[in-house]
């Protein structure tokens, strides 16, 4: 079954309309049947366009975002990366001095290395 659909067309719009329905040998109605369905069709690929650009610019605002967050990331772990070498010497130096000696146990005479009262807190030759 069909329906019926009136309109009212600029002249302009009906020459243009009887021309293309006589080249294509259609009747006028056969030929707006086919312009409808063809511009329907193409408003459909028009908003689903749309909808696909507002999904990549909010993809792209999402993307930026997570490059900014990317950045602060990478500027922490370059700040920790460098804390982690000033410790390293911090310990190295500090294993060094705990390898000398610092003097001798007043109890035993026996010399006494920072380890020893760094660490254990007392003469390993008096415990």
């Amino acid at each position: 079954m069909r329906e019926v659909v009136y309109g009212r067309v600029p002249p302009a719009l009906k020459q243009a309309l009887t021309t293309r329905a006589g080249e294509r040998g259609l009747s006028q109605n056969a030929t707006v049947c086919e312009l409808l369905e063809r511009g329907l069709a193409e408003s459909a690929k028009e908003a689903a366009r749309e909808e696909l650009d507002a999904a990549l610019a909010a993809s792209v605002r999402e993307l930026e975002k997570t490059r900014a967050r990317l950045a602060v990331a990478e500027g922490r772990l370059v700040a920790a990366a460098e804390q982690e070498e000033r410790t390293k010497g911090t310990l190295r130096a500090l294993a060094e001095r705990a390898r000398h000696e610092l003097g001798v146990c007043p109890a035993c005479r026996k010399p006494v290395r920072g380890h020893d009262y760094l660490v254990s807190g007392r003469c390993p030759h008096c415990a």
